[in-house]
């Protein structure tokens, strides 16, 4: 079903005008969650860019006194993630 959600979502999306489709995953989701979704974006979503949070360099910052609680990020968590990100959409290319 969550496949079909997916294809459905593309669907809707392109039909509106959206000419390019990108997925990403915060680094909130539990370790199991997390490798969940690199096999989604090595399979299902290999066609699109997709962003999975299983970089062991990018968890060893963020594990730590760097969340301000379960899902948010305080500044020290923040700054690396978001340079991570960037780097991430850059490598990618999700936006052009």
């Amino acid at each position: 079903w969550a496949r079909l959600f997916r294809m459905d979502q593309r669907e809707r999306l392109q039909a509106a005008g959206v000419r390019r489709i990108a997925y990403y995953y915060p680094p909130v989701l539990s370790r199991d969650d997390r490798e969940y979704v690199a096999q989604l974006c090595a399979g299902e979503l290999a066609d699109y860019p997709c962003i999975a949070p299983i970089d062991s360099e990018l968890l060893t910052q963020l594990d730590g006194d760097v969340w301000f609680d379960e899902r948010h990020l305080l500044r020290d968590g923040a700054e690396p993630y978001t340079s991570w990100l960037a780097g991430q959409i850059e490598q990618w290319g999700a936006l052009q």
